[in-house]
């Protein structure tokens, strides 16, 4: 059964590095923080299962609360965050973020 606990600290490791080099290396902003609150959110979760599986009774409530905290709270601060880059986006003029941006037209020609 140990071999599972190790298993799961492993993938939840994984998850981690993989989440930090998507926020790190991913071009558009949204992208990036897409990757932060699903990525990382998940990988924590499974760390946080790591007491289940090693019969921990004690620490399985621990490792339930912090999976429900990080349920309930991770799509809020995602959405605040999309909703400060939307603003500051729109604010600033700058189109990096948006998923949808046209390049600018090199013939300098209006839409």
């Amino acid at each position: 059964m140990i071999w599972l606990v190790d298993v799961l600290v492993l993938l939840g490791l994984l998850g981690l590095t993989v989440g930090v080099l998507g926020v790190c290396r991913l071009p558009q902003r949204f992208a990036r923080i897409h990757s932060g609150a699903t990525v990382l959110v998940v990988a924590t979760l499974v760390i946080a299962l790591v007491p289940a599986a090693s019969g921990a009774a004690s620490m399985l409530l621990r490792g339930l609360l912090v999976a429900a905290l990080l349920g309930f709270t991770s799509p809020v601060a995602g959405n605040a965050l999309v909703k400060l880059e939307h603003d500051m986006e729109r604010r600033d003029g700058d189109d990096e973020g948006a998923a949808g941006a046209r390049p600018p037209d090199p013939g300098g020609g209006g839409r």
